[in-house]
């Protein structure tokens, strides 16, 4: 039988979830639980409740109740740690310190065995609280356009990675900007699809043209609302996916398509189900988890050219590509696709080949054995352990004080 492991997945972004890496954790977190394992999801919130929540649980841990902080076996438990502010649909900004603090805390005294910090690149402290963990410390990195402004941070970053027993990119192309950046191994975990799609397309009338545009970049947005009023309505069923009600506003005035807010995973995924194209308005629309999904479904996929991640598809094999916020380029590629239903058929299939094992991966299963094996290695000592060298001389100075008393 599994050990039974007691784990802290770790969002400075905040809970409860709303973007794609936050979705990705909650996947994770319910698939580890189904597997028999204690779950707790850590970050700020700015749901009063939660944070009141959090406090009450905190206080408990405090006076010695460790399974305040835990959740029950095969559960999830959502755990508040701080206050933070909305700033968007999409972007939350918590109180660092009074977060560490309490995040601190709780992996001090709740006896977990893994703390798991997601996006570590965030603007927190969270990696710093991790990395004095004492059991075991692991990190996920999700997108490559987070590490653009870490090179200048290097020597820190570097630093700090080293006290982590695992670092998790997932995918090969996170991987492998990682490893120009701070080289080490990386571990490449495929995250799990939200929703495992139909081996058969159903074959219907019009296409249907799905453009994602749901970036923070308002190019973006005005770029793909641009390209679906340009198609006839005759030629395809459309519609524009954006990132939030403003945006959603905004393109409702120039489009005629159907406008949908971004849905959850599970949403996309049925939307796909029913989608022949799918456009990539902006390059900060590829390096999200919707290009391997819309590849696993066997849409027909336009990617722009040179953004992180387009690299997955080969220009007339899996795929098009587009130069970048080129209204003739990608009315080329469309009109292409509209016209040619083997075409469409035909990239579909190479695309949902392409995407191999994503279709059928375990993020979960591959997550538990990687931490049953770092458990099982030696590994260095903690920060947390020895604390760092002024606070050490302060003890002993206090104890010598006392000594001498």
């Amino acid at each position: 039988m599994t050990r039974v492991l007691s784990i802290a997945l770790i969002m400075p972004a905040g809970v409860p979830a709303v973007d794609d890496v936050g979705f990705h954790v909650v996947a994770e977190a319910e698939g580890l639980a189904r597997r028999g394992h204690r779950v707790a999801i850590i970050g700020p919130s700015d749901d009063g409740d939660l944070v009141r929540e959090g406090r009450t649980r905190l206080a408990a841990l405090r006076h010695g109740d460790t399974t305040a902080v835990a959740g029950e076996r095969g559960q999830v438990l959502t755990l508040a740690l701080g206050r933070a502010v909305r700033v968007s649909e999409k972007r939350r900004v918590g109180d660092p310190l009074e977060t560490a603090r309490s995040m601190e805390a709780v992996l001090r005294l709740g006896e977990f065995d893994v703390a798991h910090i997601h996006e570590p690149l965030t603007a927190s402290l969270a990696l710093g609280v991790v990395r004095r963990h004492a059991g075991v410390r692991a990190a996920t990195f999700h997108r490559v356009d987070r590490l653009a402004g870490a090179a200048l941070l290097q020597p820190l970053l570097a630093r700090s990675l080293s006290r982590l027993d695992l670092c998790i990119a997932t995918s090969e192309e996170v991987r492998a900007a990682l490893s120009e950046l701070i080289p080490r191994d990386y571990l490449v975990v495929t995250p799990s699809l939200a929703k495992t799609p139909p081996t058969q397309r159903p074959v219907s009338g019009l296409p249907h043209v799905v453009v994602l545009a749901r970036g923070r970049d308002r190019a973006g947005h005005h770029f793909g609302a641009s390209l679906l009023s340009a198609l006839p309505d005759e030629r395809a069923r459309t519609t524009l996916v954006v990132a939030g009600a403003l945006a959603a506003r905004r393109a409702a005035r120039a489009t005629a398509a159907d406008i949908l807010v971004d849905p959850t995973p599970v949403d996309r995924a049925s939307l796909l189900e029913s989608t022949d194209i799918v456009v990539f308005a902006s390059p900060e629309d590829v390096s999200s988890p919707a290009l391997a999904e819309a590849m696993a479904a066997g849409t027909a996929i336009v990617v722009p050219r040179g953004a992180a991640g387009a690299q997955s598809i080969r220009h007339g094999v899996d795929g098009l590509v587009a130069e970048r916020f080129s209204r003739h380029s990608y009315g080329a590629a469309l009109d292409r696709l509209l016209g040619d239903a083997a075409l469409r058929g035909r990239l579909g299939a190479a695309a949902r080949e392409a995407a191999g094992d994503h279709a059928v991966a375990d993020g979960a299963a591959a997550l538990e054995a990687a931490y049953l094996s770092a458990l099982d290695r030696p590994r260095r000592e903690s920060p947390s352990a020895r604390g760092p060298k002024i606070l050490r001389r302060m003890r002993e100075t206090r104890n010598a004080t006392g000594n001498r008393r």
